[in-house]
């Protein structure tokens, strides 16, 4: 079993907080540590009531750099999720080689075949899409399932959609992106 360890926003555009989380991640045992590459000024317009708050959790190249040597320096894979195609030789530039798509970028066939033509593992989140509508395509590092609701209850992880997605790529590496509450529910 590899744990991605998710940093997204996180830190909260607080670069010494970002290296905090990869140092305890590394030191909890995560196989990989992952951001979000995105810039606020790439916000769809049903998103641009979120400027401000987006613009301060976003992380410019130089810092993504810094972030893959920290990650090495660790001994941990450096990861992040992607959003467009026009980055991809900037975060190729850094030293990136996994490559997360979430799930309401899991339909984006040119997104997935792209990075994949420039070599990068993929790993793709399935979220709530029908199973269908996402790209079979290979090589595909990993599948995810993922519960698209935050925080999710146990009882709403679904699991049995691990063995759909084990059925549509059979040669691709099964994972869960866990959204669940810790908490312990009492009925």
């Amino acid at each position: 079993m590899s744990v991605i360890a998710e940093l997204c926003g996180n830190h909260n555009g607080d670069k010494e907080l970002l290296w905090r989380m990869v140092d305890s991640a590394a030191k909890a045992g995560a196989w990989a540590c992952k951001i979000q590459s995105f810039f606020a000024d790439d916000l769809s317009t049903e998103w641009r009531h979120d400027y401000e708050r987006m613009k301060r959790l976003e992380l410019d190249f130089k810092t993504h750099l810094e972030f893959v040597t920290k990650c090495k320096d660790n001994g941990v894979t450096p990861m992040t999720s992607v959003y467009a195609i026009r980055y991809l030789p900037e975060l190729s530039d850094c030293g990136f080689r996994h490559i997360k798509i979430g799930s309401p970028y899991c339909t984006d066939r040119e997104l997935i075949q792209t990075y994949t033509a420039f070599g990068f593992k993929m790993f793709v989140s399935t979220g709530g899409t029908e199973l269908s509508r996402v790209p079979a395509i290979h090589p595909i590092e990993c599948v995810m399932h993922c519960v698209s609701k935050y925080p999710s209850h146990p009882d709403e992880a679904n699991l049995s959609r691990l063995w759909e997605i084990k059925h549509r790529w059979p040669k691709s590496a099964l994972g869960f992106s866990d959204h669940s509450t810790p908490r312990i529910y009492h009925k």
